[in-house]
């Protein structure tokens, strides 16, 4: 089952009635009104937004060329739930929860698994119920242009799509910057490169771990020296495994940016060149995410 809106996470009323008190026309408002009226007929039975909060919602969602409330009486209802559900009224979650849930269902044709699903639901509950610091949830974005069921459809596929992504890149990028055992028969090309700019490629490396912040070599020991999995993590930063994933392959991948730049500048090669070296030799040379962290963590 989703979990519900955190308190901390509310968007208060009177950040949206702050709208209606800054002289909106009174016969818009009137119009307003009597949507609001219409909207809260569809919900009563289950949960209830204060009036005047919910005229300034609306009024905050009209465009320069729309002509008046007729342009959301269609889908005045959904704006209600959404209204409510950036308020964090618990009934409004709840009922979003349960669209979102059926709305997920419908994505059989991305042949996710069970786990991935729930983990994309996850996801998209959070990023359009969840306020960040000094702004309104995102399901504040949805305008009523259309059904709230239709727009976050929309949310949700390209939640699952850049999960999916996410997944497909995260062997490869841990394989990059991972010590590799050596083969027993050494590629001669190998051997030389190994010989040749080792000793810098390892410099590089150091040099790159120490310019990432401290929360970013946090998480790499956690990960590459106490051997944590993305799902424990998950669970210890309190997020998705496929957000751990996301934010793991962003710290590798600005680590190897900023090797390949310095090894560039040390051997004086172009950045072709360098990432040449780094994916010839990340099986061959000492790269050692652990040992770098061991030694200057």
């Amino acid at each position: 089952m989703l979990a519900h809106v955190r308190p901390g996470g509310r968007y208060t009323a009177a950040m949206m009635q702050s709208d209606t008190d800054r002289g909106v026309d009174p016969v818009l408002t009137a119009g307003l009104e009597l949507l609001a009226q219409e909207a809260e007929a569809r919900w009563s039975s289950s949960f209830l937004v204060e009036p005047r909060a919910f005229v300034a919602y609306l009024a905050a969602r009209l465009g320069p060329g729309d002509h008046g409330p007729e342009t959301m009486r269609s889908h005045a209802a959904d704006l209600y739930l959404a209204c409510g559900c950036m308020l964090g009224i618990p009934e409004a979650v709840r009922t979003f929860e349960a669209m979102l849930t059926e709305v997920a269902a419908a994505l059989h044709h991305m042949h996710l698994q069970r786990s991935a699903l729930d983990e994309v639901c996850q996801m998209t509950r959070e990023k359009l119920l969840v306020a960040e610091a000094g702004r309104a949830p995102r399901i504040a974005e949805y305008t009523g242009r259309g059904t709230l069921r239709g727009w976050t459809r929309v949310v949700l596929s390209r939640t699952a799509l850049n999960a999916l992504r996410d997944q497909r890149r995260d062997v490869p990028l841990e394989e990059a910057l991972l010590d590799q055992l050596a083969a027993d028969t050494c590629d001669p090309e190998l051997s030389c490169l190994r010989d040749q700019f080792g000793a810098a490629l390892d410099r590089a490396l150091e040099s790159a771990m120490r310019r990432l912040a401290a929360d970013e070599r946090v998480l790499l020991r956690q990960r590459f020296v106490d051997g944590l999995t993305a799902e424990q993590l998950a669970r210890l930063y309190r997020k998705h495994r496929i957000t751990m994933v996301r934010r793991l392959n962003g710290v590798l991948r600005t680590l190897r940016a900023h090797t390949e730049a310095l090894l560039a500048s040390e051997i004086g090669c172009g950045p072709s060149t360098a990432v040449s070296i780094v994916n010839l030799a990340r099986s061959q040379v000492h790269l050692s995410i652990r040992r770098c962290l061991e030694v200057h963590d």
